[in-house]
């Protein structure tokens, strides 16, 4: 078990072509899928920080709150320099709806 879900080496580190970004998601070996708008198959690494995440409550007594704000502020900082944007630029929202309903209605 991690000591820190934030905190955890990543598989995306080691991608070096189109090619080890495609092996991080085995239904692409049967399938194209196009419908990830709506939701899309797990990549190995969600799969493995989803397991990580289920064995780090089901075995410890951590404020899933404070991790959750942290991991969010990662992402908006993460997300920030990919579009050369400021922390504050960034939102998350619960679903693309939701954040087009922001959009459109200010």
């Amino acid at each position: 078990m991690n000591s820190s879900i934030a905190e955890s080496v990543s598989l995306l580190e080691e991608i070096q072509s189109i090619e080890d970004a495609r092996n991080l998601f085995p239904v692409m070996k049967s399938c194209i899928y196009l419908d990830s708008a709506h939701y899309s198959q797990y990549s190995l690494e969600t799969r493995r920080r989803l397991i990580d995440f289920i064995d780090e409550f089901t075995f410890t007594n951590k404020n899933l709150s404070l991790i959750n704000m942290r991991l969010a502020d990662q992402l908006k900082i993460l997300s920030a320099q990919l579009i050369n944007a400021g922390k504050d630029e960034i939102i998350i929202t619960g679903s693309t709806t939701h954040g087009l309903n922001i959009f459109a209605n200010g």
